[in-house]
């Protein structure tokens, strides 16, 4: 009976050694590549993102919104220049002509909007310069659209395949030299997550040309999934020429942003003027934040002594009584 059962489990071990070397196989392919990513892979997007940052571009937007049986498009025509940090956004409805300007510099960021050959309006003005303002999510969504050679929708690969709860599934090969990564994310800990949310999906990546994306899918939970599609010019990554997202809801509703790229322009800028004073408006100053907070805490003083005032009153009225 010992050597019986024995023979049993040897059989059942035989059967499965194939299955149990493939898992170990592709565990090893996936370190692997994981291995690769954070070498290889990271010189080559940071490689691009450096070139983004010293350029500039025109290009066209066509944003297509879908709920249900209904859907809305609408036409933008886009142009920008970065200048490392620092850079200028100009967005044109078409064919309404209303038009939308964000800048940041080294002291400050504004917002400007106007129709036609109509002044100027100043609709946003800070020092603040971070991704939570108006300037901020232009940034996000009008550049972040030519970021996408080195990242899965705003999350930067370098910063994903880098993170702990990043792993690889499987690799597998595709045309012209191509891999296609299946990957899954682990949920966050926390209640903010430095990944967007992303859990699982795809990305395929060409080697050859410093691992630009060409292709993604992604899922964020159970709600959201993003997918893209690039298109890259002759000079290559990053140099794009089409990018076609989609972003699909678990209701159904989705959103399609396809964009043409008619012009890169990679010299740096020599002396960029990312400032209101270009559009002939009087230049930001620091002083403004402070006068509006001191005009705050004026009104919170009245407000507060007016209270005293009335409550003194009240009183008095209720002594008499």
């Amino acid at each position: 009976m010992f050597w019986r059962s024995h023979g049993v489990l040897a059989v059942v071990a035989v059967a499965m050694w194939p299955t149990i070397g493939s898992a170990v196989e592709a565990v090893s392919v996936g370190e692997q590549m994981l291995d690769r990513l954070r070498s290889e892979g990271v010189a080559g997007w940071r490689a691009m993102e450096r070139k983004l940052s010293h350029s500039s571009f025109d290009y066209v937007l066509v944003e297509t919104d879908r709920s249900g049986s209904s859907s809305r498009e609408r036409s933008k025509q886009v142009t920008g220049q970065f200048a490392g940090k620092t850079f200028l956004f100009t967005e044109t409805v078409i064919p309404t002509e209303e038009v939308s300007v964000y800048g940041r510099n080294d002291r400050y960021e504004f917002a400007l909007s106007r129709s036609g050959e109509s002044p100027w309006t100043v609709s946003w003005q800070s020092s603040r310069r971070d991704d939570d303002t108006p300037v901020g999510s232009a940034f996000a969504y009008l550049g972040g659209m030519l970021q996408l050679p080195w990242s899965i929708s705003a999350t930067p690969l370098a910063k994903l395949v880098n993170d702990p709860r990043f792993s690889i599934r499987q690799v597998k090969p595709r045309d012209q030299g191509a891999v296609q990564i299946d990957f899954k994310v682990a949920p966050s800990r926390g209640r903010l997550d430095d990944l967007q949310g992303v859990s699982s999906g795809f990305v395929v990546l060409d080697p050859t040309r410093q691992w630009a994306v060409t292709q993604y899918r992604a899922q964020y939970g159970n709600k959201i999934s993003s997918s893209v599609q690039l298109a890259y010019g002759s000079a290559g990554p990053p140099e794009l020429s089409q990018v076609q997202f989609e972003l699909l809801t678990k209701s159904g509703n989705s959103s399609r942003f396809v964009i043409d790229i008619q012009k890169y322009d990679w010299t740096p800028a020599r002396n960029p003027d990312f400032t209101l004073s270009a559009f002939g408006l009087p230049d930001y100053q620091a002083t403004v934040g402070r006068r509006r907070w001191l005009v705050l805490v004026n009104v919170g003083i009245i407000l507060l002594l007016t209270g005293v005032v009335f409550w003194r009153r009240r009183q008095a009225i209720l002594d008499r009584t």
